[in-house]
């Protein structure tokens, strides 16, 4: 992508004329889901009887909101992109199949628990088997999917399964906390050993603005789009 091309973001256009800002913008989002990555992996001091001030409140709500709204409504942007059906299949297959992986290589294999303290069941041999399954079969797809785009090539390919399948492990592992902090193991038991229907979109909270914002980087989503400052034409 050319520096000056603009990119539609929350319907908006913006000009990255700059690779510093590209930089900037791209640590902030990191930084962004970093906080509550961190969160989920520091075991909680908290008694699970006490009361909570109003100002932890206020930050359960805001984190509420950045998990759900914020990560999650990254998979409305990509309807910004003509191609938008196939792209949303590929994350969506991929990041169900990480969960699918992770948890037949942690069973046949697994030995050592990955963060015992967050959730038991998941192993070290779960998660490597996972991201290599997941990224083999990311980039092998992802190949039908970006054909005749940046992304499809070899190198692209790879670091974008590694990037689903890290960013999804990283998401079911905060709603693990989040589940685990509530005294709860799953949010229902609708697929046994998988858990409920709310369940399939833990791994989806960080995976959807991971792979949003590296595809956007090399191809743009919805570029093609009429320039639009709410969601109808001007």
């Amino acid at each position: 992508m050319d520096p000056g091309t603009k990119t539609r973001l929350f319907g908006t256009t913006h000009a990255f004329d700059s690779p510093v800002v590209r930089i900037i913008v791209i640590a902030l989002a990191a930084l962004l889901l970093l906080t509550p990555i961190v969160i989920a992996l520091v075991p909680s001091k908290t008694g699970a009887n006490e009361k909570l001030s109003y100002i932890q409140c206020i930050a359960l709500g805001i984190l509420a909101f950045m998990l759900f709204g914020v990560c999650c409504g990254h998979l409305a942007y990509f309807a910004n992109d003509k191609d938008f059906r196939p792209i949303l299949l590929w994350l969506i297959a991929a990041v169900e199949l990480n969960d699918i992986f992770a948890y037949i290589t942690g069973k046949s294999l697994g030995r050592r628990k990955l963060v015992p303290q967050t959730s038991p069941n998941k192993t070290i041999a779960g998660g490597i088997g996972a991201l290599l399954l997941t990224t083999a079969f990311a980039a092998i797809l992802g190949h039908y999917v970006f054909q005749n785009s940046r992304v499809d090539q070899p190198l692209h390919l790879i670091l974008l399964g590694l990037i689903v399948s890290a960013a999804g492990q990283f998401g079911d592992l905060t709603l693990s906390s989040v589940k685990r902090d509530l005294g709860i193991k799953d949010w229902a038991n609708t697929f046994p050993g998988h858990g409920g229907l709310l369940d399939r979109f833990n791994s989806l909270l960080f995976a959807a603005p991971a792979a949003f914002h590296y595809i956007g980087y090399l191809r743009g989503v919805g570029l093609d789009q009429p320039t639009r400052i709410f969601s109808f034409a001007t």
